[in-house]
């Protein structure tokens, strides 16, 4: 199978983005972050074929070997890592659709030297994860963010089937910001996500607002409306979130005043979100 080291790349930067992670998690962030990214290489290198779970782990076996991925057993299930190398900052910063593959090659051999010299400790840096479906509630107005056919027109969220969900980025996004709160910046990197899921199917109304060149129609969900979503967050290596109480309060300042709201634009919507339980 040829060798493609712009997917290599992509692979290590969907560890890297989810923190910890199973092959199945890190094929659907592939298609749904990177999507765009794959299709380039598979036409830069005329490539038939996509990447499957049977490719993934070849890429992970080789990464894992050399020191740079490592694995851990969480609630029976194998997921991966990215181990503590100060280079892999620089990860996010190559971008696969603007380089030559040679260009690839050489920036993975410094990431593999790097990983020679850091010599990382065996084991887990963060560890412990706790897993949930944490159930929250709107307390302020979410608005979607989608573009579609109508200009000037913001759509929320919507699956296959037609319904309106939450996105993993926008929680994400979320976390990583308000995470500050804390004081755990670092946190984020060793989420694991999922999409959320409204307990009830939520009415969605249009509201506008000012924006930098005239007015834009958000379709927007209002208080009250709840949804659930799968969490797994690590309990080791943080000092301030070392247990699912800390989580819970983390949640609870929030919910009063975040930093950045869930959804789009929601610095005049809101975007505030209260959690109302986990199981």
């Amino acid at each position: 199978m040829k060798y493609i080291p712009e997917e290599e790349i992509l692979v290590l930067q969907s560890i890297k983005d989810l923190g910890q992670s199973t092959n199945a998690e890190i094929l659907d962030y592939l298609k749904d972050h990177y999507g765009q990214e794959l299709e380039h290489v598979k036409g830069k290198y005329g490539l038939e074929r996509d990447i499957d779970s049977k490719l993934l782990d070849r890429i992970i076996k080789r990464w894992e070997k050399r020191k740079v991925i490592t694995a851990s057993i969480v609630q029976k299930v194998r997921t991966y890592f990215l181990m503590d190398i100060p280079w892999l900052g620089r990860l996010q910063m190559m971008h696969v659709t603007g380089v030559t593959g040679d260009d690839a090659k050489e920036f993975l051999k410094s990431l593999e030297k790097s990983a020679k010299e850091a010599k990382p400790g065996k084991g887990s840096l963060y560890a412990d994860y706790v897993s949930g479906q944490f159930i929250f509630e709107f307390v302020d107005d979410v608005a979607g963010g989608d573009r579609g056919k109508e200009e000037n027109h913001l759509y929320f969220p919507r699956d296959t089937d037609g319904n309106p969900y939450i996105k993993i980025n926008w929680m994400y996004a979320y976390i990583r910001d308000n995470i500050r709160l804390v004081n755990e910046s670092s946190l984020p990197r060793y989420l694991a996500l999922g999409p959320g899921v409204f307990l009830e199917k939520p009415e969605i109304v249009c509201k506008e607002a000012r924006v930098k060149v005239g007015h834009t129609q958000y379709e927007v969900i209002e208080p009250g409306a709840t949804f659930e979503m799968p969490q797994r967050w690590p309990l080791k290596g943080f000092d301030n979130v070392k247990s699912m109480e800390d989580i819970k309060n983390f949640y609870d300042i929030c919910a009063v005043a975040p930093i950045r709201g869930l959804g789009a634009y929601s610095r005049n919507f809101g975007g505030r979100i209260k959690l109302l339980e986990v199981k």
